[in-house]
């Protein structure tokens, strides 16, 4: 039988408890109290010296809210991700510390990053032919704490990829030109003595990620090493056997569908596939805060959005490959996830 991880407070995805330790740092350093940071959670102050259990998503998400609403600082984001060094990413930021580049890193980021949160956080890879870029893309798929609790989400876990990148590859004081975008709209003046040289953060966006140099992603790292890999590694895929079975469901239907090609399968497909009922199906994943159709548009504007930045397809083939009737309805679809249509958004990059 598998050892089953204590998960606090409320929410079904389990959060690294480390998260939350770097917000109690960080909030003695401006003279807060951690029963303050910890208000409404449902988390025990004990909870601070429990390393083996985690913290719900959605106290994580109330203590983000508690942060922000006892410290007026924009560039609060920025220093809580300063302070999310690879120790704090556990069996996984060693292995991001081993890795052969920045390529690598993100790769182990998509596949592993449910170790570390539970399974409420995306990251997707995309590489661009026409402007000789990649870039992270990340999505929460469930915020319900306000717009500022999800920008500094956004905006922490995005420059923390960011800044240790730079670290990986010595080049913290190098000048590289990075941006972040963000959906949200800017909170505050961020002074440029608070970000890396070369970076710049965009507010308003399409998408949250994170853009750089193709070149960049492939400089081999400083700390490089075979052995240590090999071993995080093994420790990273015995934590992702630990991931409650529940939770699981949404992340094998959801892999499913990213590997599918062509027009997804409906419901009744996907079920038939995996051994369940319908209800049975839209039961579990209800049970783990979503659903079939969240799940579906989810990876099918991943999938677009991919499309449109990597190749020169016209908009007719994309919404054909992607199994739409035609190109009005993918238009229609595409304007709804990301507040612009194909066209505008292929225009941006």
């Amino acid at each position: 039988m598998r050892d089953e991880q204590v998960i606090l407070g409320n929410g079904i995805h389990g959060m690294a408890m480390e998260y939350l330790l770097v917000f109690q740092e960080l909030a003695i350093e401006y003279g807060v109290s951690p029963q303050a940071i910890l208000k409404n959670t449902g988390v025990p102050l004990d909870a601070l010296i429990q390393q083996d259990s985690r913290i719900g998503h959605h106290s994580f998400s109330q203590a983000v809210k508690n942060l922000i609403d006892v410290i007026d600082d924009p560039t609060l984001p920025l220093q809580y991700a300063k302070r999310l060094t690879m120790l704090r990413h556990g069996a996984l930021g060693y292995a991001f510390q081993a890795a052969k580049n920045l390529s690598e890193t993100s790769e182990l980021l998509t596949k592993y990053i449910d170790t570390r949160t539970g399974g409420g956080q995306r990251f997707e890879l995309i590489k661009s032919k026409s402007n000789n870029t990649m870039s992270i893309v990340f999505t929460i798929e469930r915020q319900e704490f306000g717009a500022d609790v999800e920008l500094f989400q956004y905006l922490t876990l995005l420059f923390n990829i960011e800044y240790l990148g730079r670290y990986l590859t010595g080049t913290l004081r190098e000048n590289v030109v990075n941006e972040i975008h963000l959906t949200g709209a800017v909170q505050g003046v961020i002074p440029d003595n608070a970000t890396p040289p070369g970076l710049t953060i965009k507010f308003d966006q399409s998408f949250n990620q994170l853009i750089c140099p193709k070149e960049y992603f492939y400089r081999p790292l400083v700390t490089t090493d075979t052995k240590v890999f090999n071993t995080a590694i093994d420790q990273v895929e015995k934590e992702m056997m630990l991931l409650d079975p529940v939770v699981d469901i949404a992340i094998i239907v959801r892999n499913k569908l990213r590997e599918h090609i062509g027009k997804l399968p409906s419901l009744q497909k996907m079920a038939d596939e995996l051994h369940f009922s319908t209800s049975s199906l839209k039961r579990k994943l209800k049970h783990v805060g979503t659903t079939y159709q969240q799940l579906r548009e989810s990876v099918l504007f991943h999938k677009a959005n991919y499309l449109l930045v990597t190749t020169r397809y016209p908009i007719e083939q994309i919404a054909d490959k992607l199994g739409y009737a035609d190109a009005s309805n993918f238009n229609k679809a595409f304007k709804q996830w990301s507040g612009s249509t194909p066209s505008e958004y292929r225009k941006k990059q």
